[in-house]
């Protein structure tokens, strides 16, 4: 991520102050460009890792995933996200433009990440749900993740299609899509195959003792579950 972080970073001189109207769709056009350079690159790596872990897991038969595009309406729903606060309504008291560029470039940069970073997770993702030999897919959280990335990565390969993924399990989380990948998410989707087990990594361990801790006494349902859980990550 690192080569396209730079990419955009150097597609940036494209706004022009002053003249955001010309020149923030033009920027828009060559990071679209961009992302879909590297998100090929990803989701080919992707079904090269997919079908290495096949591989190694003996699975029968054979399966090729497919490439992973990145949808148009989306990769332009993320760039003019990351770029709406450059117009501020008459009515609200501006922050200074400087700040404002700073913002929507930190943004630009979390939104062309995860466009490219979900391009090679919906390519696992779609994968295990086309592949009979497929048992489902884990979410490995980063050391870093949010609490909610944490809650999903404890639950092991039990994810196969969109509503185990977590689609309602938070429908405030940021971040688009149904699962729950957020900007700036280091978080990646990993096969397990038929007859395979699965061994959480020590953190993970970790994580789980900690849910199952701050987790036996409460009452409330999901939500108040998942906050104690937040809570006592933030006091560990």
């Amino acid at each position: 991520m690192v080569a396209l972080l730079r990419d955009i970073a150097a597609l940036w001189g494209i706004i022009t102050l002053g003249d955001f109207g010309r020149t923030v769709p033009q920027w828009q056009a060559a990071v679209t460009v961009t992302v879909n350079r590297y998100a090929l690159a990803a989701s080919t790596l992707a079904a090269d890792y997919y079908e290495s872990e096949r591989e190694l897991a003996d699975a029968s038969g054979v399966f090729t995933p497919d490439l992973v595009d990145v949808p148009e309406e989306k990769s332009a729903a993320s760039l003019r996200w990351a770029t709406s606060d450059l117009w501020i309504p008459e009515q609200r008291e501006p922050p200074p433009i400087e700040q404002r560029l700073a913002a929507a470039e930190t943004k630009a940069a979390g939104a062309a990440e995860k466009l490219v970073a979900d391009a090679a997770r919906e390519t696992i993702v779609e994968a295990v749900q086309a592949d009979p030999e497929a048992r489902g897919w884990v979410r490995q959280a980063a050391l870093g993740a949010c609490f909610f990335c944490k809650l999903m990565a404890i639950r092991g390969p039990v994810y196969k299609d969109a509503d185990s993924a977590g689609r309602d399990a938070n429908a405030l989380f940021e971040g688009e899509g149904d699962f729950k990948f957020h900007d700036h998410c280091h978080c990646h989707a990993a096969p397990v195959f038929r007859g395979q087990s699965w061994s959480p990594r020590p953190e993970v361990r970790e994580w789980k003792r900690i849910y199952d801790e701050s987790t036996k006494d409460v009452t409330g349902g999901s939500a108040a579950m998942r906050n104690a859980f937040r809570r006592a990550l933030a006091d560990t």
